[in-house]
């Protein structure tokens, strides 16, 4: 069985390594940008607050030193100042440890569970296409399930020899999830729940976890101000308290039903087994240092308004391992069926790494076949095209705003304008052309524009689509459908129109009020 979970750490770990720089250094992923850019601003020992507190200072620091030394070996300044490169090295990061926790995942459904629980999760997770797709990120997301799994296990191993030790290596590891992201506050819960009614022990863990804290992210405290308006702004994108462009999506969206059906996009049928075996747990003492976390942050992070793909994350090992503990305890075939569908899907959504991006490809086929001289437009809040390369320099590009303004006739005659004036419109994710539409009332003008857009009736012809879903045995699965970040990084659909009737302005001010009722 040894053999077979090193084959396992091996093919999930080729997953996950495959094609990380799937972006040919463009650093399409915002978040990638923010810490890439907190990474240029560092300066061992001179200067080390990131001025950026999204996220902790461990992986900004961590990043940062790796890149110092690719700079030494390479000769090249380039992984120190350009973000495409420095979001490479952490995407190997995020493949490190997410193949390190496949063997950390058989550790904790081992030691909580039984033996066939820890392979059967391991398997499990080097299929499991949100693991393969948050290794091939800069962010956090693989950095905290490291470290909440390296939680359970290490708070499972105190409650059987309860060493000093141990409660050390807990307090450390806290510490460093906390220096990751502070939200890993709540993982405590996990080693606390083990330690019990031990004070002394508790306050052990804690002392250590809060020095190790400060020692990798010790500017969340010395920039206190800083940090607190970061945690306002990102609080108040999370509860909905104010709306920005890419959170529009979760307009009218209803709680935790709409995370689970990310979910499946994100794990399959496996989410709807290791619900039913976490439901299960639920009934036995015995396994609730293993369901507190899990409980208490679904819960919590159901009610959000952002309801963002990897926000789920740091809850998906947990079904993971609930789904092998209850597949093996119903039967034989039915854990076999739920290993096919695992692979299947994981293979299908890994395919897209096998394929070039798709901003890539569309960026070829503009440079081939749109003369610089027209005038392209690109959308606001979103990545224009073609991509910044020697060749799309000379483009003339111009920036269509669809959220600036109030949504009245002023903003109608500004779109109209735009189109009369353009020669394409590039949308280069479906950020907006998969929300807008829907949003009648709030944007009664903007919605009229892109319905009409994608309908062809406003002058302009779609004359060329790039799609990268996943796909497996020639058959695509679409996921447009799915939270739009799902897919709005590593494959977005791009979408290509020209205008190809030339109408007037009075004409296409006609088609464009014909069904707004003035």
């Amino acid at each position: 069985m040894k053999k077979f979970l090193i084959l396992i750490i091996l093919i999930g770990g080729f997953f996950r390594f495959y094609h990380v720089n799937w972006d040919n250094y463009g650093a399409f992923h915002p978040d990638e940008r923010n810490i890439s850019w907190a990474v240029t601003r560092i300066q061992f020992f001179s200067q080390m607050d990131p001025k950026f507190f999204a996220y902790g200072g461990l992986p900004i620091y961590l990043y940062r030193a790796i890149g110092e030394g690719a700079v030494f070996f390479t000769k090249n300044p380039v992984w120190l100042y350009d973000w495409g490169h420095i979001a490479v090295l952490g995407r190997y990061v995020s493949a490190i440890l997410s193949t390190i926790s496949i063997f950390l995942i058989f550790l904790v459904g081992s030691s909580y569970f039984s033996p066939a629980v820890g392979y059967l999760s391991a398997f499990l997770l080097a299929f499991s296409p949100w693991a393969i797709r948050e290794a091939h990120f800069e962010t956090t997301e693989t950095m905290l399930v490291f470290f909440i799994l390296l939680l359970l296990y290490f708070s499972k191993k105190y409650l059987r020899i309860g060493s000093i030790g141990v409660l050390v290596v807990l307090g450390i590891v806290w510490g460093l999830a906390m220096a990751a992201k502070t939200t890993a506050l709540l993982f405590g819960v996990i080693p606390l729940l083990a330690l019990g009614k031990k004070i002394h022990h508790t306050f052990v863990v804690g002392f250590i976890a809060l020095v190790v804290f400060f020692s990798f992210s010790p500017y969340t405290i010395l920039n206190y101000k800083s940090f607190r308006e970061s945690m306002t702004y990102e609080t108040g994108v999370a509860l909905g308290r104010f709306t920005v462009p890419y959170t529009l999506q979760f307009l009218h969206t209803t709680p935790y039903l709409y995370q689970l059906t990310t979910m499946l996009w994100q794990a399959g049928p496996l989410v709807i087994v290791g619900l039913a075996g976490l439901i299960a747990m639920m009934f036995r003492k015995k396994y609730w240092i293993f369901l507190i976390f899990p409980l208490i942050y679904f819960s919590w992070q159901g009610i959000w308004f952002a309801k963002f793909a990897r926000y789920n994350v740091p809850f998906l090992p947990f079904l993971t391992i609930a789904a092998a503990w209850l597949s093996i305890k119903l039967s034989k075939p039915f854990t076999i069926i739920l290993c096919i569908i695992t692979a299947l899907w994981g293979l299908a959504n890994f395919s897209i790494y096998l394929r070039p991006q798709t901003k890539v490809t569309a960026t070829d086929w503009i440079l081939k076949n749109i003369s610089p001289s027209a005038m392209i437009y690109t959308e606001h809040w979103n990545d224009g095209l073609p991509l910044d390369t020697p060749n799309a320099q000379s483009y003339h590009r111009e920036l269509l705003n669809v959220y600036d303004d109030p949504d009245n006739n002023t903003k109608r005659v500004y779109l109209v304008d735009k189109l009369v004036a353009g020669d394409y419109l590039i949308l280069s994710t479906r950020r907006i052309w998969g929300t807008m539409p829907r949003l009648t009332k709030r944007y009664p003008v903007t919605s009229v524009f892109y319905t009409k857009l994608l309908r062809g009736d406003l002058g302009y012809k779609e004359v060329a689509t790039f799609t990268s879903y996943p796909q497996l045995f020639g058959r695509e699965i679409n996921d447009d459908s799915a939270e739009e970040s799902v897919s709005v990084f590593d494959h977005p659909t791009v979408r290509i129109f020209q205008n190809t009737e030339r109408l007037s302005k009075e004409e296409i001010l006609k088609r464009f009020v014909s069904s707004m009722g003035n």
